[in-house]
């Protein structure tokens, strides 16, 4: 029999959410705590043995709020269906308490969850029931009970630094002419919450600070980006550090934050405080150039190793400062329209201030250091779902791992034609056949390559600290794996601490981790470049061809058991290579650069 429990509006769960609530939504919290809960409304145990708001009872009929007996089953299975676009989403009501939980982990860090519930009894029930803290604190949920058409409004007002939300999800306490008036009216809601954002973002421009003498020099810069996917985010703090080390001051609007993601946002950049120039990551002007006063300069700076929507590109060959972070990326703005004689080869640079300094020897350790971001290889985790494409996506794997440990480079394409003859499969269509090998060259190479490699240190008894995303998925290299790739400054910790890294693949990322791993005191052991994609970094490779490289595993092991342990060899070695780089490849170097050729 079905145990209830009344709603007081006591319970610890409850305190913990409105403590989170009277930080981010102050009013709200006072609301709820004084709010009358009806005695019909009460607590019970689902199905599922997790506790649920019961809002009535009957002799035949328990009327389970959200619609859901069992609300960690239906939670899941309501987001089924569900993409995430990297944008603010709407729930049409509190549901059971555990959508905007489970819908959180699916989002970006950089979105929210917006719960639209008329009902302020049934916020306040959950909150008594379901412990939402987490997600309050952080500002990943916003909680509004009511008129949407008032309180999503009044919460932008509040918040302008919010974007409202524009994906809508369906609950199945919701038939289809009711969720159909629910999304009218939250439509009709983010329409009024879209002209608060235009108000804010006019009286910014009224009020927008006067331009300061060209020849600065010690310039504020503001540096904004809506990426936030692409590395902006963390290539924005690295500038934010280097422009603090040349004494420069910087306004930051990144998407680190669902409250750092409006037009109002990166408007209050440019407008709060006077500006010598604009730094724009991934991206360009846009609408925002209206914004910013003719006299400022403004520079695009598009990195490597990302993916962005045609709308980043829109306008590019109106810019006429843009930088590239690789020879690559430069070859893709020209693609793109960018204006060849507007381009420059500006590479990231290493930030020195953060991964420079000389580790305590008690805290050096013998492990070898990989920091790769590997993929999943199942055919399911690539949508490869025919068997014919899954037989021939068995046999590529097979391939490549038998070239891994080669001199020479892997030749995708050849392989391919291999794989077709050797499986009697064979692409009867050109397209079909032109983006099976794009996946496979996206997914494989990379991440076959280094699981052989961290597979032969381990099988030659060294330790090895494999870290990035996906491999453990990997059954060779699950003793090896320690986790994601750390963030900036656990990252340089980890570098300081381990007398070698070894770089089994060069790509854009390989790269930026030979130059941090240097600059903090950890020799990499790169790969052999066969392809030459060094020269697409024409300063980093004066560098990165100096550092030892090998081309065999039996070659690897030999660099390893040579370098892999404190020596004065070695101790030169990198300090010849760090000397080298502190000249002219930090990222305070890299500002001075687009500094000056804005000014030119």
């Amino acid at each position: 029999m079905l145990q209830l429990e009344r709603i007081s509006l006591t319970s610890p769960i409850f305190q913990k959410n409105i403590s989170a609530l009277k930080e981010r939504q102050p009013e709200l919290a006072e609301r709820l705590r004084s709010v009358k809960i009806p005695e019909s409304m009460q607590m019970g145990i689902g199905r599922d043995g997790w506790p649920v708001v019961v809002q009535s009872i009957s002799d035949d009929h328990i009327g389970w709020m959200g619609g859901s007996s069992m609300p960690t089953v239906s939670a899941p299975a309501a987001l089924t269906n569900f993409v995430d676009q990297g944008v603010n989403v709407a729930l049409p009501s509190i549901g059971t308490g555990y959508e905007c939980l489970y819908l959180i982990q699916r989002l970006q860090p950089h979105c929210a969850v917006f719960v639209c519930e008329e009902s302020t009894e049934r916020v306040a029930a959950t909150l008594d029931v379901v412990d939402l803290s987490e997600p309050i604190n952080a500002g990943r949920l916003v909680l509004l009970d009511g008129d949407v058409a008032i309180t999503l409004p009044e919460f932008i007002d509040t918040h302008p630094g919010y974007d409202f939300p524009t994906q809508l999800i369906a609950l199945a306490e919701f038939d289809a002419a009711q969720f159909k008036a629910r999304t009218n009216a939250v439509h009709h809601a983010c329409h009024i919450a879209s002209d608060v954002h235009a108000k804010k973002v006019n009286a910014l421009r009224h009020r927008a600070q006067p331009t300061r003498p060209a020849t600065n020099d010690k310039p504020h810069v503001a540096v904004l980006s809506v990426d936030a996917v692409g590395g902006s985010i963390e290539h924005a703090r690295r500038i934010e550090r280097a422009a603090h080390a040349l004494s420069w001051t910087t306004s930051i609007s990144v998407p680190d934050h669902p409250q750092s993601c409006s037009q109002v946002s990166r408007v209050r950049a440019v407008a709060d405080t006077p500006v010598d120039f604009v730094l724009i990551l991934n991206g360009t002007p846009g609408r925002l150039a209206e914004y910013i006063s003719p006299d400022v300069p403004v520079a695009s700076w598009f990195l490597d190793g990302f993916a962005l929507p045609p709308v980043a590109f829109e306008g590019v060959s109106e810019v006429s400062n843009l930088a590239a972070a690789s020879g690559q990326v430069q070859q893709m703005l020209i693609a793109r329209g960018g204006r060849r004689d507007c381009i420059r080869i500006v590479e990231k640079g290493v930030d020195d201030g953060l991964f420079r300094g000389a580790p305590d020897a008690a805290l050096r350790t013998d492990s070898i250091l990989v920091m790769v971001d590997g993929e999943n290889l199942s055919p399911q985790a690539a949508n490869i779902g025919l068997e014919s494409h899954e037989k021939l996506w068995a046999e590529m794997q097979q391939s490549i791992a038998q070239v891994a440990d080669r001199k020479k480079p892997i030749d995708v394409p050849e392989l391919l034609k291999k794989a077709e003859r050797s499986t009697g499969v064979k692409f009867s269509d050109d397209d079909l056949r032109r983006q099976f090998l794009a996946i496979v060259t996206e997914r494989m190479p990379r991440t076959i390559v280094t699981r052989s490699a961290v597979e032969a240190i381990a099988s030659a008894g060294l330790r090895v600290d494999l870290f990035g995303r996906n491999w453990s998925s990997h059954e060779s290299a699950a003793s090896c794996y320690r986790g994601a790739i750390p963030a900036d400054r656990d990252r340089a910790r980890q570098m300081s601490q381990a007398p070698c890294m070894v770089i089994p693949f060069v790509d854009a990322a390989a790269v930026q981790s030979c130059l941090e791993a240097i600059v903090a005191g950890c020799l990499p052991l790169m790969r052999e470049d066969h392809g030459d994609f060094l020269s697409h970094y024409p300063s980093a490779r004066q560098v990165l061809s100096k550092v030892p490289s090998y081309g065999t595993h039996t070659e690897l092991l030999a660099l390893i058991r040579k370098w892999n342990s404190p020596g004065d060899e070695r101790e030169q070695l990198v300090e010849s290579l760090r000397s080298e780089l502190l000249v002219s490849q930090r990222t305070a170097d890299r500002l001075k650069d687009i500094l000056h050729f804005i000014r030119a």
